[in-house]
């Protein structure tokens, strides 16, 4: 194996530990928060849909299950319906009347809409860096590229410069560390 045979191989292998270590865990916690926010805003939807149907069934007092925690839920009956409690974030609750809680948890949801929005955001940027990498790879091993021509004999596509800046600017970043 020659000299350029082997710097190809380890550059190969820097763009696959990048793609693996970083792009790929970056992606899986960036989906991980979007579902976070999904399951808080369907709660919500949910509390919505409830409030609505005590205000039409003019329901005075409720019997309901509670979550404890770890599965363990508790009778409750709550006593009266006419107010209640929003989690509005950062531990803080809200008391508010039914006609008034419906509003609350449009604004609650108007912002975790916005937190999720950016976490879609950052999903597209991130799977746009591994398609990047990954075709830098292909180029480097000579593959065939995926709906594109090939570059000349000599010719750097703008790919292969693309994933080479990140690839070098995660080197930089490991070699900080």
């Amino acid at each position: 194996m020659t000299d350029s045979s082997s710097a190809l191989d380890q550059k190969i292998r820097t763009y696959e530990v990048f793609l693996n270590e970083v792009l790929r865990e970056d992606l899986k916690k960036q989906l991980e928060i979007k579902g976070t926010w999904d399951a808080e805003i369907n709660e919500l939807e949910d509390l919505k849909s409830n409030i609505d149907s005590i205000k039409k069934e003019g329901l005075k007092t409720i019997k309901s299950q509670v979550e404890l925690g770890a599965d363990v839920f508790v009778q409750a009956k709550v006593a009266d319906t006419s107010r209640i409690f929003i989690n509005v974030g950062l531990g803080f609750h809200v008391e508010c009347t039914l006609d008034e809680a419906p509003r609350v948890v449009d604004i609650r949801v108007q912002a975790l809409q916005a937190k999720k929005d950016g976490a879609l955001s950052q999903v597209a940027k991130i799977k746009a860096h591994i398609r990047l990498v990954e075709e830098g790879i292909r180029e480097l091993m000579q593959l065939p590229s995926q709906g594109a021509k090939k570059p000349a004999r000599g010719e750097i596509s703008a790919t292969s410069l693309v994933a080479a800046t990140i690839a070098k600017s995660f080197c930089e970043e490991l070699a900080r560390q």
